[in-house]
């Protein structure tokens, strides 16, 4: 990973990611894989940079980011690795729920869901990170971490939780 510029690297791992398509399953793991990288880059950028970051990423792209976030919460419980609930959160954040906060909500409930599997408190998750939110995510955030537990069943989104191979996998109902 190349910091010398990390503004740079951030708007370069933006396009590499911009180009994925997650139908491919290669695809995907390399997407991840960048989007964990421009998670770590990202948290240290200052406020500006991160708003140029976030000024880069086309609303038609958008849905890219909250698709990875599902992969990064099941990568967290197939890899028993909690790095990645802060990879999804950090997804979340950088799409700035800029499309739809109920969108948002469906993917956050598979990242909670993921909380829950690894026995991880996601509101000390997300405030770890949420110094690296915009308002607006910062907002959405804090409101999803409100909500009752009980409402935040997969199931409940239509999406249940398949075990692939011994692997998790989320799917529509």
């Amino acid at each position: 990973m190349n910091t010398a510029n990390p503004l740079s690297e951030c708007l370069k791992l933006i396009a590499e990611i911009k180009q994925a398509d997650l139908n491919q399953p290669t695809e995907e793991d390399q997407a991840l894989l960048k989007l964990k990288e421009l998670s770590i880059i990202f948290i240290n950028l200052n406020a500006s940079e991160r708003h140029q970051v976030l000024g880069d990423l086309p609303d038609n792209r958008c849905w890219l980011l909250l698709d990875l976030s599902c992969g990064a919460a099941e990568m967290a419980i197939n890899t028993n690795d909690t790095s990645w609930i802060r990879v999804g959160i950090l997804a979340h954040i950088i799409e700035d729920f800029r499309i739809d906060y109920r969108e948002n909500t469906r993917r956050l409930v598979l990242i909670d869901y993921a909380c829950r599997v690894m026995n991880i408190k996601l509101k000390e998750v997300v405030d770890a990170v949420n110094d690296a939110a915009s308002e607006r995510a910062g907002k959405g955030l804090s409101d999803f971490c409100s909500r009752p537990p009980a409402i935040n069943d997969p199931a409940l989104f239509g999406i249940k939780v398949e075990n692939r191979d011994g692997k998790i996998k989320f799917m529509p109902l």
